[in-house]
């Protein structure tokens, strides 16, 4: 799909939920599974081959023969650099093994090397504003999916812990706060600081998670878990509308809907009055 999640061996099916095209809340992360906790590898890991390659390329270095060359010459500093010539000891696996890393590392890179477009733009952004509060989402989070926490904080504040949304006039002011975009009343409910959400990033990440938690029971008081496809979709439908995913809720349960597809749910429920 883009450069950046190329680069960062995300695959295609866990790339949608980061790209602005695809956040629309009214989907409530229709494209997110099954995962993209892959996402967060760049940060948490050494670098590989391919992410020193990469950023080889990015400095410049467009040659193909020099790019395999940094590898090549990074596995064996016993050559010192020295070019590989015929009748040299082991001649044939290193020429073998040169090619191997021009194949498969550096040529599988070189034509994704494009300008990155807006939404790519967007996601390298977001990922760096939020890669130092990966560490926290992990102690925390429990048996939430990274990449459910991940895509909730990009829809809600994009990764900026101080970001409070101006409201136009007439519109109630729900004084959201942190990453998570906490509102006042959510905080007055789980007794959560709420003027802290927006000053310390660790208790902004817990607090979002004990949000995420309290969703996730009222999906599970109607009898549905993390076994169903739709578990985590759902929560996020009763962040969104809990009166309104309430009432759909318990009115396809009473018509043993099977809970499957979570375009078929909406459908189903768009076609019928309850």
């Amino acid at each position: 799909m883009c450069q950046l999640c190329r680069q960062n061996n995300i695959k295609t099916e866990y790339q949608p939920l980061l790209h602005n095209e695809y956040n629309y809340e009214d989907e409530f992360f229709s494209p997110f599974l099954p995962s993209i906790a892959t996402v967060a590898l760049p940060f948490v890991k050494e670098q590989s081959e391919k992410v020193i390659v990469a950023n080889a390329i990015k400095k410049g270095v467009r040659d193909e023969n020099n790019l395999t060359n940094i590898i090549f010459y990074e596995r064996h500093k016993e050559l010192s650099g020295r070019k590989l010539v015929p009748g040299q000891p082991n001649y044939g696996s290193l020429s073998t093994e040169w090619l191997k890393i021009r194949d498969t590392i550096v040529r599988p890179l070189l034509p994704k090397q494009q300008p990155l477009n807006a939404s790519s733009y967007e996601l390298k952004g977001y990922m760096q504003r939020v890669k130092d509060i990966i560490p926290a989402i992990e102690q925390y989070r429990g048996r939430i999916p990274l990449e459910f926490i991940l895509g909730w904080i990009k829809i809600e504040s994009g990764g900026v812990v101080t970001t409070i949304p101006i409201y136009k006039a007439g519109h109630k002011d729900l004084n959201e706060r942190g990453y998570f975009q906490i509102s006042k009343e959510e905080s007055q409910k789980l007794k959560f600081d709420h003027p802290r959400l927006s000053t310390d990033k660790a208790y902004s990440v817990q607090c979002g998670i004990t949000l995420i938690n309290s969703y996730a029971n009222s999906v599970r008081a109607l009898g549905i878990n993390e076994s169903n496809p739709m578990f985590w979709q759902l929560v996020k439908l009763w962040h969104a509308a809990s009166g309104i995913a309430r009432t759909a809720v318990k009115f396809a349960l009473q018509k043993r809907y099977p809970f499957q597809s979570w375009n078929d749910f909406k459908n189903y429920i768009l076609e019928r009055e309850f």
